[in-house]
């Protein structure tokens, strides 16, 4: 009898540790899978009407979703702990989760790109909730600088669910973006997985750094 408990706890807790893990996710309908590891799992869709590749990651980040939330809304620091992001600022506050945010992005290899975005956030009323920020480009709401591609087409969401009663969160991140300029799909498909990889390490760091209290084993 207690050999038989103890394999009904060990299976139970097997089970549980498995919840949430992205190498369980599966591929949204429509999507196909470009890349899985325990940390996280990419998903693409290809897009005709933005003539680009839209990608979905989605993995844990061990803190609750008020703190990963508060990391990936604050984008003017953006560029001291996000891959590639050498400026990012509010350039106009339309409303108390609305605003417009000018980015310059300096990937390797190529010519900048900069984007105006205009980002709303929702946050969530408790750690247990749902917490959100989405975001489109709107490219001409700033003249174009010189030496720089303008993205005029850059839409996503972060999309942050609590897990084990709001101790830890599932991340989704979903984005569309051209790229512009004369970059090779091939070449931009590729380095998307990287950057995305690169940047869901990069938000654990910045979770773990700004709010250490919040991290569990």
């Amino acid at each position: 009898m207690r050999w038989c408990l103890a394999l009904v706890i060990l299976v139970v807790v097997m089970w549980s540790g498995s919840i949430g893990h992205a190498d369980d996710t599966r591929a949204p309908a429509g999507w196909s899978e470009a890349s899985r590891s325990r940390d996280l799992t990419i998903f693409y869709q290809d897009n005709d009407r933005a003539h680009a590749r839209a990608f979905q990651a989605v993995g844990d980040v061990n803190a609750p979703p008020d703190a990963v939330f508060a990391v990936v809304t604050d984008v003017e620091a953006h560029p001291r702990f996000m891959p590639f992001i050498k400026e990012s600022r509010i350039i106009q506050r339309l409303g108390p989760n609305d605003v417009l945010v000018y980015q310059v992005i300096s990937p390797p290899l190529v010519s900048n790109r900069d984007a105006v975005l205009h980002v709303v956030t929702t946050p969530g009323s408790s750690p247990t909730s749902i917490w959100r920020s989405s975001w489109t480009a709107v490219p001409d709401a700033l003249p174009e600088r010189s030496g720089h591609v303008r993205l005029r087409i850059a839409e996503g969401t972060w999309l942050l669910e609590p897990l084990d009663g709001g101790t830890r969160t599932h991340v989704t991140y979903t984005a569309l973006t051209n790229v512009g300029g004369s970059i090779p799909s091939w070449m931009s498909n590729s380095s998307s997985l990287s950057v995305l990889k690169k940047m869901y390490d990069a938000i654990r760091r910045r979770v773990a750094e700004v709010a250490p209290a919040t991290q569990h084993s």
